[in-house]
């Protein structure tokens, strides 16, 4: 049914972090996660039309405000990713640039300071990838290697940026399904190793030996050919088990539960996804017993309205996104603690101009974004600020030889 239900028992409590991803045949995916602090939920909302454009909707799970991203890939290689942060407001604007050389440049504006994180990743012929960035704060650079050899063999070699040491791991898979990762760690030296080994019954076992204490956590994932699948794991700290079992069923309806290692409370989760595109899930947390409910209904028209209440206040979180055939979307967002509305309009231009003009939910001023590409690979954006109605001027030449500047 294009349902895949992940959960990680983290090393320090123990508890369980579980996602759950839907993809549907419109191209719609949906990954919901329950984290394991507070039992709240993290949303997010992929959509990628036939037109290479695609949305990411994000609900945090400190404020239930909403962080979105739009990123748009057009035919020439290039794509450029918008978001909209939790604390201002404020754009963080990404463009990426892949010529036919294999040579990507990708150059970020941070949200605090402004400054430039520039990012350029080369891949050569022989299967050699190097990474180089530019952080923000400090101007150091991180800079890591990967080799990937003919015969399945790969080592990535990075150098951190605190302290120059280097973080190896060396990823080995052979013909009969057996891979074995070894990680140096930056801090101590020790190893973790992983061995997974999956059988041609869909049995896979995974044993990890931790870089703190030496013990081993192993998990054991079977899947029928029922749609029934049962993990079993034993955690590093104190041996206990978490069971989690998941039946889907062929009406697209799945039920996960699964038994925390802390209080032994169960976790219910159940996703049910009808013909009309219409998918609820909702989700019992450990902590509080409260019901996280999550309806999103997407029409023919291609609007889409997902209504969350979420575990700590009651309140909704209510988003509808209206994209027309002419490129212009509406995207309406009440969030959970003021009940203001954050509105995004982006309209593109059949002459690669493009506009976004967001209001924030915290000041209820305006952020206006313009973006111009020409047929001759020069875009010129303009925004203004949240802060201080200034304008930050950004222009990028792409040429034909692949250089972004």
């Amino acid at each position: 049914a294009g349902t895949g239900t992940t959960t990680i028992t983290p090393g320090q409590t123990g508890t369980t972090i579980s996602a759950t991803s839907t993809t549907s045949s419109t191209g719609t995916g949906t990954t919901t996660m329950t984290t394991e602090q507070t039992g709240s939920t993290i949303s997010e909302t992929t959509t990628t039309s036939s037109t290479g454009t695609g949305t990411t909707t994000i609900t945090p799970e400190q404020t239930g405000s909403t962080i979105s991203e739009t990123t748009t890939t057009s035919s020439t290689g290039t794509g450029t990713t918008t978001m909209t942060t939790e604390q201002t407001g404020s754009t963080i604007s990404e463009t990426t640039t892949t010529s036919s050389t294999g040579t990507g440049t990708t150059t970020i504006t941070p949200e605090q300071t402004g400054t430039t994180i520039a990012e350029t990743t080369t891949t050569s012929s022989t299967g050699t990838g190097t990474t180089t960035i530019t952080p923000e704060q400090t101007g150091t650079t991180i800079s890591e290697t990967t080799t990937t050899s003919s015969t399945g063999t790969g080592t990535t070699t990075m150098t951190p940026e605190e302290t120059g040491s280097t973080i190896s791991e060396t990823t080995t898979t052979s013909s009969t399904g057996t891979g074995t990762t070894t990680m140096a760690p930056q801090r101590t030296g020790s190893t973790i190793s992983e061995t997974t080994t999956t059988s041609s019954t869909g049995t896979g076992t995974t044993t990890i030996t931790p870089e703190q204490t030496g013990t081993t956590i192993a998990e054991t994932t079977t899947t029928s050919s029922t749609g029934t699948g049962t993990t079993t794991m034993t955690p590093e700290q104190t041996g206990s088990t978490i069971s989690e079992t998941t039946t889907t069923s062929s009406t697209g309806t799945g039920t996960t539960t699964m038994t925390p290692e802390q209080t032994g409370s169960t976790i219910s989760e159940t996703t049910t996804t009808s013909s009309t595109g219409t998918g609820t899930t909702t989700i019992t947390p450990e902590q509080t017993g409260t019901t996280i409910s999550e309806t999103t209904t997407t029409s023919s028209t291609g609007t889409g309205t997902t209504t969350m209440t979420p575990d700590q206040t009651g309140s909704t979180i209510s988003e509808t996104t209206t994209t027309s055939s002419i490129g212009t979307g509406t995207t309406t967002i009440t969030p959970e603690q003021t009940g203001s509305t954050i509105s995004e309009t982006t309209t593109t231009s059949s002459t690669g101009t493009g506009s976004t003009t967001m209001t924030p939910e915290q000041t209820g001023s305006t952020i206006s974004e313009t973006t111009t590409t020409s047929s001759t690979g020069t875009g010129s954006t303009t925004m203004t600020p949240e802060q201080t109605g200034s304008t930050i001027s950004e222009t990028t030449t792409t040429s034909s030889m692949g250089t972004g500047t």
